[in-house]
């Protein structure tokens, strides 16, 4: 199945002798064979022992009774907001972890137990990197999305994001979402559109820094009806200077990313992070490589036209 788990199993005359069915967590459900041969790789294609009744992954053993790690995950340093115990971040219908390092398909956000969602590790670097803003703060940033609408109790506008919180060290992410008849969304708002939603969130961890509880969201407002009152925009008028701050992020991402389809691969950030075959040190490795020739090239060029003018 999409998980990799084995459910039938056949002889060389294509006659089924086994079938194995599991509980959402690889608990055997049912365990039926026709003969003495019992194939051992069950749920995610993993190895059975019938002795202590765990799955071997390579990295550490897992408890399909008590749907939980034997041992601590050797990434915890990595992941400082999820238990290292979680089998695949509670969520074992939707996400598998090959080796007992990493669940696959968490590329940008990572599930929060007490709900929400975390930054990934490389996800948190690369927004780090691009705006400047402390990573540990990143990573505890907690990343809820929200729909739009009265009837939701939503005040969001469809489309928009919000940070706010008791400090930097707190950060709350909101993302106001809106399913349109036709299965669409706004990309800034959907993870599922790498670039866009990445952008977004380079933009909105640049409002960490400014963080300081309700006058934080205070002072934003106060500066949103000097825009109106003066006859500009509302969000990036002149008085914005908040929103201009976070902005930075926003920029350098376009003009990081920019560098890297120019100079690397085209597309080669969201593929360097889909890249199923990549640990979060590996993204974070190459992102620092390329961040390295990225403000090399940025300050380079400008030291060359200071020559030339002298």
């Amino acid at each position: 199945d999409h998980l990799g788990s084995t459910s039938y199993i056949t002889d060389d005359k294509a006659n089924i002798t086994q079938y194995d069915a599991y509980l959402p967590y690889g608990e055997l459900l049912v365990d039926e064979h026709s003969s003495s041969e019992d194939l051992p790789y069950k749920f995610n294609g993993k190895q059975f022992d019938e002795e202590t009744g765990l799955y071997y992954y390579g990295a550490r053993y897992m408890n399909p009774m008590a749907s939980i790690w034997y041992g601590v995950d050797p990434l915890a340093e990595k992941y400082p907001n999820v238990n290292g115990y979680c089998y695949t971040m509670d969520n074992p219908i939707k996400y598998l972890d090959p080796n007992g390092k990493q669940s696959e398909n968490s590329i940008i956000l990572a599930r929060n137990p007490l709900g929400g969602y975390y930054f990934t590790p490389a996800a948190a670097h690369l927004l780090h990197l691009v705006s400047g803003v402390n990573e540990q703060q990143i990573l505890f940033a907690n990343v809820i999305f929200e729909e739009t609408g009265i009837l939701n109790g939503s005040i969001g506008t469809a489309g928009s994001s919000l940070t706010a919180g008791k400090d930097p060290d707190h950060a709350i992410i909101t993302h106001y979402y809106y399913n349109f008849k036709n299965n669409m969304t706004y990309r800034e708002t959907n993870g599922a559109f790498f670039y866009e939603f990445m952008e977004r969130n380079a933009h909105e961890v640049g409002h960490i820094p400014q963080i300081k509880g309700k006058r934080h969201l205070v002072g934003s407002v106060y500066q949103y009806l000097r825009n109106i009152l003066s006859g500009q925009n509302w969000h990036d008028g002149s008085y914005s200077t908040k929103e201009k701050e976070a902005d930075k992020g926003a920029i350098t991402f376009r003009k990081f990313s920019a560098f890297i389809d120019k100079n690397y691969k085209m597309k080669g950030l969201e593929k360097l992070f889909k890249n199923k075959n990549n640990s979060q040190d590996q993204i974070i490795e190459r992102l620092d490589q390329w961040w390295k020739a990225f403000i090399t090239n940025k300050f380079g060029k400008k030291s060359e036209s200071k020559t030339k003018k002298r």
